[in-house]
């Protein structure tokens, strides 16, 4: 969530605490970061996708293979 909200402002899921509650776990996926910022990457909206996926078993087994993936999407450091 940390990472969608820092590339496109708003949190993924809007509206009050309940609501939002319902929309993130049961209802809706989030957004997509294209559908908020067009210039932003199919990869990194993807790799985002991911990380919000509604099923455990469809997100990054935890944070070391999510930040490999993000390193690898941004490529070599400088």
């Amino acid at each position: 969530m940390i990472l969608y909200e820092r590339m496109v402002g708003p949190r993924p899921f809007q509206g009050q605490i309940a609501f939002k509650i319902q929309q993130a776990i049961i209802k809706n996926p989030a957004s997509s970061l294209k559908e908020r910022d067009p210039i932003l990457s199919e990869p990194l909206d993807a790799l985002c996708q991911r990380a919000l996926a509604k099923k455990p078993e469809d997100r990054f087994p935890g944070a070391k293979e999510m930040a490999t993936a993000l390193e690898e999407l941004l490529g070599p450091k400088i």
